[in-house]
């Protein structure tokens, strides 16, 4: 009877929290897939192709100007490496929850049977601890019918002898009963902290796997590759010529007033600081000393 009914129950049980698992465990993995494509839409990048299609006018001009599109180009299909490579990661994320997705659901399985099991262990505690009040009765009966015999009847002493035979024969059934409880104690003991290691463990590698999911990254790699696109991001100097003083039309070294034929009136070559004030002669009109410190002896 005991049996089957410890049965019943676990059955019933299971069957209640494997229902609210599996609704809770659809309805989380819902929410953290949309959050993976979100990420996924975020990261990906338009293709660089784009605007050669939409501009076919401009190819001539880019055939001219392929050693200046080099490096931008090298650049683009580094990132669209990277893009590839960000993809494949979080692809193989993907797999891996799809793994997790059956580990956690048999984890809440199993915390489902660790409520069921510790709800037996107090059933069958309350059960041994009313088999040791009954023995402790039955004892105590015993003991007291022992000491007093009705002396000179033969029947009553059958009688009693009988009583007592069948008395041991209960205390040796309480016995039994108590100590195959005490068994299924210590065996559910041991079941339940299997399981609860087990879900914890799971509960972690769960969580780790949605972080690393979350950030886009696979964890040790991440702070290497985040440091490698920052490098990739910084923009390149801008061109400035020291004779024309000015910036984005050519270096000093390509100055194509360097090619001027030897009468013509030398550039200035001022290699100061940018922030730094230049003195300026108003009576010579040149750069090089202040109007105070002119030496020509012109009058007006």
């Amino acid at each position: 009877m005991l049996k089957q009914s410890l049965e019943a129950l676990k059955q019933q049980s299971s069957r209640y929290q494997e229902e609210r698992s599996v609704s809770e465990e659809s309805h989380r993995l819902e929410v953290l897939c949309k959050e993976i494509e979100e990420l996924n839409t975020s990261q990906k990048s338009p293709p660089l192709d784009e605007h050669t299609e939409d501009r076919p006018s401009e190819q001539p001009d880019m055939k001219t100007r392929g050693s200046v599109c080099g490096p931008a180009t090298d650049r683009g299909a580094n990132s669209q490496r990277s893009t590839g490579d960000k993809d494949q990661e979080l692809e193989s994320l993907r797999k891996e929850i799809a793994v997790l997705r059956g580990e956690s659901a048999v984890a809440k399985t199993l915390q489902a049977a660790v409520e069921a099991l510790e709800g037996d262990k107090a059933r069958l505690r309350s059960r041994v601890h009313g088999l040791e009040q009954r023995l402790m009765g039955t004892r105590a009966s015993e003991g007291g019918d022992r000491e007093a015999p009705p002396s000179g009847e033969e029947a009553r002493i059958d009688l009693f002898l009988s009583d007592a035979s069948a008395g041991d024969a209960a205390m040796e059934q309480l016995r039994e009963e108590k100590e195959f409880a005490e068994g299924q104690i210590n065996f559910l003991n041991s079941v339940i902290v299997d399981l609860q290691r087990k879900n914890e463990e799971l509960k972690v590698k769960l969580k780790k796997l949605a972080l690393a999911e979350f950030n886009g990254t696979d964890g040790a790699d991440g702070s290497h590759e985040g440091a490698s696109k920052q490098a990739e991001k910084k923009a390149t100097p801008r061109l400035f010529c020291d004779i024309c003083d000015r910036f984005d039309l050519h270096d000093t070294e390509d100055c194509p007033t360097q090619a001027q034929s030897p009468d013509a009136v030398p550039h200035t070559a001022y290699h100061g600081k940018r922030a730094d004030e230049r003195p300026y002669c108003d009576i010579c009109e040149a750069f090089g000393h202040a109007t105070e410190s002119c030496n020509d002896d012109q009058t007006f």
